[in-house]
């Protein structure tokens, strides 16, 4: 059946194909692995950029979050260390809005001692991770909005 505005009238908006909305999908994939990548690098730039460096890729809530745990760190003498491993088995895209589902490799990575090096945490190998993204109005990019950690297995 042809797509009308069911008066018999060609709709003004092409339906979703199966690839465009894979293409989708890889955008928001790859916005979300940009996060990891801006948040693992706040440790290596003075604190005056972070704003910036995290508001490329988050909106609020993330966003402040992620400012106000690096700087706690920071102000207690700590660094993170190593990179987050995404491991993207679902995308959910409604519109503006997306949710991943993840089960993050987070061994390599964790808190050390800022001075030292010395490392005072390690994550997990398989960490179940969810990630609300959106599309910010203003520039059009996916951004994560909110990342929990539901718990249990992947």
């Amino acid at each position: 059946m042809a797509n009308s505005d069911g008066q018999g009238n060609p709709a003004t908006t092409a339906p979703r194909t199966t690839a465009s909305l894979n293409d989708e999908r890889g955008v928001v994939i790859q916005a979300y692995e940009r996060f990891w990548q801006h948040h693992s690098s706040l440790r290596e730039r003075p604190e005056s950029t972070w704003d910036d460096v995290m508001a490329a890729v988050a909106v609020d809530p993330q966003l402040s979050r992620t400012l106000q745990g690096a700087r706690f760190n920071r102000a207690d003498g700590k660094t993170t260390y190593g990179e987050v491993t995404t491991r993207v088995s679902d995308v959910d895209i409604n519109g503006d809005k997306a949710t991943i589902i993840d089960c993050q490799d987070t061994s390599d990575t964790g808190l050390a001692d800022a001075k030292t090096g010395e490392k005072e945490t390690a994550g997990i190998e398989r960490n179940p991770t969810r990630a609300r993204m959106k599309r910010d109005p203003d520039d059009g990019k996916w951004k994560v909005a909110e990342i929990t950690y539901p718990g249990g297995e992947c």
